[in-house]
């Protein structure tokens, strides 16, 4: 090779084509066989060749007759850092970023490994993002610097995450939009959507094995949330399971563990998935169950009882007798419904008229020059959402402040009085409503629903009594209330006892026999529950009681350090003979066994006093303690992860028409499954917290929004009079 051919990467290949070969070996022509003739040495090394010792040019004539043995010598060049030679095959390599096989004779050199260096575009890339000069070094959201090029793996897996994420189409990757992202701030190529879904449900996959894993080594007590929903485009009805536990760290966790297309809504039907679902999970112990009130979950959790209890001993708690729990939610949500019943069309009245008012500029400018209160925004008439009567309250409060506009209207805007009837009657209705959910105080239900029985309103103490029948057919006080709900406001240790006492006696009356009934049913329960988990969790206990004691023996037989002497002088003073004295009169008299659950209840509460404003971390505080009360603190981690609404599976939804929308309606069932359990999972890894906008938020962000059009619109001068 000439000595000025081109080099890479400042390396002369003129050096590095044979410095993988021995400095004997000869360079054979493919007609060198025939002639057998050395092949002249290339004309980089003549310089060498003219200082040797006279009489080289001869031994380049001679013949060689008999072939010298080749020994195999590490490689030398830098290019074997980017390539791997077969093991069975030295003259075949791959790339070790294409993955592209090339032939590299050993007679050939490294030229043709260094070309495709140069047009290798995975190497390309790794060495893009592994050279910082490469990309802006920026702060990341933890506070440290690191550089903002990122290789193509890393760019993958993060779109799989924000299309699982954002809940976006799996068509998102080939959308227009997106790829001219891509191009403009110069990533890789995105994927194709085949490639997504099938990476994402690989993840799905790996991520499942694992916790699933984890679940068998660690026999995990979980707590059940379950609901059943119907996507409203396909009728499809989907079941989704989510499982809640504390772990060790004293930290609650909550898995979407399935999501699952049922075929139906009946009992049998729900418990063959649940413990179809649990058994794919591996999980054996389950606390409790909570579901909402209709009539087919109740048959649901009595089989799965029967089913679920074979499994092993230690499978539910105390047989199983409160595993079923109601959803609150759903109770809270029938009551509030109970007393809008009669309102229902003047509900729907005061929804058409703000519908008719926001349905187009016209009405709205039209709207506004009825208006008494000043300057009226898209956000003064909010409209509400049939899932969330707190929200229909908020509209019909909105709606009273406008009542003179709309009675204009009715006068002058003719169609106005095919949207807006009945116009005092939701007026009355509202003003009762308001009386009712205008505190800001949590209140009790049953308290506030006796009150208003006794007012002097007519139709507000009927419309009060209806609601508390409803009341007293799912609770009835705390009577017909799940009873683990009142142990766990035990297990808080700035209530204990001494609160749910105070509730029975303010509900049945202080002393009255039905107080002192509840108060001795909830001990009673408590004690057997602590009974059973002291049999549980007595061996474990009792195996780290005589390590430590072992230990102790050993340290008091012969202490590290410790002199003959020293023994002696112990001995000498009458130490030793004491204790043990002390110690067989103790094993004659006997010891008592402590008793975790006397001594919690007769410790004083902890002062609510201390560190007033900030929220009290009851896991905290068991996490703490736990050396303590090491057979309560395992009660408590069951009981504090026990939900008592089903919300908790309702969330991932937000709406059913939301989640299950037109673009995953069509995925397969599994895909959807896949897609739901893999968002929850992400979420959670990044500590993402659904963020619950308020009301009064959701009104500002409106109103912010009209703000921007008015500070924006340039063209207000060439709009149109109305």
């Amino acid at each position: 090779m000439d000595s000025s051919s081109p080099t890479h990467d400042n390396r002369d290949r003129g050096t590095d084509e044979n410095d993988d070969l021995p400095e004997a070996e000869e360079f054979l022509t493919p007609d060198s066989t025939r002639r057998g003739k050395r092949k002249q040495k290339p004309s980089s090394r003549a310089a060498e060749a003219d200082a040797d010792v006279d009489g080289s040019e001869n031994e380049e004539g001679t013949e060689q007759d008999n072939a010298k043995v080749k020994k195999i010598l590490p490689t030398r060049s830098e290019v074997w850092n980017h390539f791997t030679r077969w093991p069975l095959n030295r003259n075949k390599c791959d790339c070790n970023y294409c993955k592209r096989t090339l032939s590299c004779p050993t007679t050939s050199g490294t030229t043709t490994l260094w070309s495709h260096l140069d047009i290798c575009k995975s190497y390309g890339a790794f060495k893009d993002g592994q050279d910082p000069s490469q990309g802006q070094t920026v702060i990341n959201r933890d506070g440290h610097l690191q550089t903002a090029k990122v290789t193509e793996v890393i760019f993958r897996a993060a779109v799989h995450q924000m299309v699982v994420i954002g809940e976006l189409p799996l068509a998102f990757v080939e959308s227009v939009a997106f790829r001219h992202f891509c191009d403009k701030v110069n990533l890789y190529r995105p994927p194709s959507r085949r490639t997504l879904s099938k990476d994402i449900v690989k993840m799905y996959v790996e991520r499942k094995a694992a916790m699933r894993e984890w679940f068998i080594t660690s026999k995990q007590r979980v707590s059940i949330t379950t609901d059943i929903w119907v996507c409203q485009v396909t009728g499809a009805s989907y079941m989704v399971i989510t499982a809640h536990y504390i772990d060790k760290s004293w930290r609650l966790k909550k898995l979407i563990i399935g999501f699952k297309s049922v075929i139906d809504h009946k009992g049998k039907t729900i418990s063959k998935t649940l413990l179809y679902c649990l058994a794919e999970w591996g999980i054996e112990r389950v606390f409790c169950v909570t579901v909402d009130n209709a009539s087919a979950n109740t048959n649901a959790l009595g089989q799965f009882q029967s089913n679920f209890s074979i499994i092993s001993d230690d499978s539910l708690v105390m047989n199983g007798d409160f595993m079923h729990m109601r959803c609150a939610g759903h109770i809270i949500n029938l009551i509030v419904k109970e007393g809008m019943s009669d309102y229902a069309d003047s509900v729907t009245a005061v929804r058409n008229a703000i519908s008719y008012v926001r349905s187009g500029t016209t009405r709205q400018k039209s709207f506004e020059l009825r208006v008494d209160t000043g300057r009226m925004t898209r956000g003064s008439l909010p409209l509400d959402v049939k899932t969330r009567w707190n929200s229909t309250y908020l509209m019909l409060q909105r709606a009273l402040k406008f009542k003179g506009a709309f009675d204009r209207m009715e006068i002058e805007d003719m169609p106005y009085n095919d949207h807006f009837l009945e116009v005092e009657n939701g007026k009355k209705g509202l003003d009762h409503q308001q009386a009712i959910n205008g505190g800001k105080l949590r209140v009790n239900i049953s308290e506030k629903l006796q009150l208003l029985c006794a007012t002097s309103d007519n139709d507000l103490k009927i419309k009060a009594e209806e609601m508390f029948k409803k009341f007293d057919k799912y609770w009835d006080g705390l009577k017909n209330i799940n009873k683990m709900l009142v142990i766990v406001s035990v297990f808080y240790p700035r209530k204990k006892m001494q609160f749910a006492s105070m509730c029975f006696d303010d509900l049945y009356g202080e002393g009255s026999k039905t107080a002192r009934v509840m108060q001795e049913s909830v001990s009673s329960i408590m004690r057997d529950m602590y009974e059973e988990y002291s049999q549980r969790y007595k061996c474990v206990h009792q195996q780290s009681d005589v390590t430590n004691q072992s230990a102790s023996q050993c340290t008091q037989e012969q202490p590290m350090g410790c002199s003959w002497s020293d023994s002696a002088d112990d001995e000498f003073f009458g130490y030793h003979p004491v204790e043990s004295r002390y110690n067989n009169l103790l094993n004659k008299i006997g010891v008592r066994d402590t008793d975790e659950l006397d001594t919690y209840l007769r410790d004083k509460v902890e002062n609510p006093q201390v560190m007033m404003g900030l929220e009290f971390d009851v896991l905290s505080w068991w996490k703490v303690n736990s050396g303590k009360y090491p057979i309560l603190s395992e009660m408590a981690r069951d009981l504090f992860a026990m939900q008592v609404s089903s919300v908790a599976s309702e969330s991932a939804f937000s709406t059913s028409g939301r989640v299950i929308n037109s673009y995953r309606s069509c995925l397969t069932s599994y895909m959807v499954e896949v897609l739901m359990c893999s968002e929850q999972w992400l979420k959670q890894d990044i500590d993402c917290e659904l963020k619950v906008l308020t009301n009064q938020q959701i009104l500002a962000e409106v109103e912010f929004e009209d703000g921007l059009e008015k500070e924006f619109n340039f063209g207000n001068q060439f709009s149109t009079p109305t």
